[in-house]
């Protein structure tokens, strides 16, 4: 028997297999950083200082930079495994 997917679902099918077999952390420990630090973020700046939430917001940037390296990684591996 042979299913018939669009190109959307076979992207997403693809990408996820990616993330599966290449991550070297789980997606639920990058996500839980990235949220965490979301958080205490606004709450500095909220109740502290705008200076401290500066520093802060550095520590969100190597959460967001390896979901968007990750990000990309999966969509080109899906692309290449569709024109194969």
């Amino acid at each position: 028997m042979q299913i018939e997917v669009t190109e959307k679902e076979a992207r997403e099918i693809y990408s996820l297999r990616y993330l599966h077999q290449h991550r070297k952390k789980p997606l639920i420990v990058l996500g839980a950083s990235f949220t965490a630090t979301i958080i205490a973020y606004f709450l500095i700046v909220t109740y502290i200082n705008e200076w401290v939430a500066l520093l802060a917001g550095v520590f969100m940037f190597p959460a967001l930079y390896m979901t968007i390296r990750m990000s990309r990684a999966s969509g080109k591996y899906a692309r290449s495994q569709i024109e194969e």
